[in-house]
């Protein structure tokens, strides 16, 4: 859904506070839905993260912003806990140019 709603272009622009509030949701499933064994949710890896740039760059507004970072710093976070599992997540991060676009 958050996908289609940054590709629609207009209606991102006239609503990012729902945009918003789906980006702070994606960040609490994904915690919620967090294991030790498994680690991130390979599907919110594979959807969401290469979604982060593209939040980031578009500066639709500074709400926005902050929930990515924040979202990510959830991923990130959580990431950490057991590094080895998550190595495609880190690879994921430096294949996106995340950092990159973050500074």
């Amino acid at each position: 859904m958050l996908k289609n709603l940054i590709k629609g272009g207009d209606f991102a622009k006239t609503m990012p506070d729902l945009l918003t509030d789906l980006v702070k949701n994606i960040a609490f499933l994904g915690k919620s839905s967090f294991n030790k064994q498994i680690g991130i949710e390979p599907i919110v890896q594979k959807i969401f993260i290469p979604l982060i740039p593209i939040l980031l760059k578009e500066a639709i507004s500074p709400t926005l912003q902050i929930a990515a970072l924040k979202a990510l710093g959830v991923f990130s976070s959580q990431a950490s806990i057991i590094p080895i599992r998550m190595h495609n997540f880190y690879k994921d991060m430096v294949e996106q140019r995340i950092i990159s676009e973050i500074c």
